[in-house]
């Protein structure tokens, strides 16, 4: 794992993943109640047609789920940060992290 950023000042830290040992140590790292940043893909409605749209989403984290069979770390909870333009604040998504994936954490304490 490579860390690009640590902002002490704000209380996060951004990392890149780059094996499969680091989905299962952001796993033991990151708690329910944290907030984390990561680009995602989302379906949003626009008209009548449903499209899929890359952006940057924070969620306040529910709960994990490490998959090693898929080499996949996936992040479940409530998004409180998003483009506006979509309305997606206080809707669920889940956040697949995989290698490669570029990560910001704010811990809750």
């Amino acid at each position: 794992m490579k860390i690009l950023e640590i902002d002490k000042h704000h209380g996060y830290v951004k990392v890149r993943v780059e094996y499969d040992d680091d989905l299962w140590i952001l796993c033991m790292v990151i708690a329910s109640g944290d907030i984390v940043s990561a680009l995602t893909i989302r379906d949003v409605r626009l008209g009548q047609e449903k499209h899929r749209i890359p952006m940057r989403l924070a969620i306040k984290v529910e709960k994990l789920e490490f998959q090693p069979f898929t080499g996949r770390l996936r992040i479940h909870g409530v998004i409180i940060k998003g483009p506006d333009e979509y309305g997606l604040t206080v809707s669920h998504h889940t956040l697949s992290i995989d290698i490669g994936s570029e990560v910001k954490m704010v811990k809750k304490e």
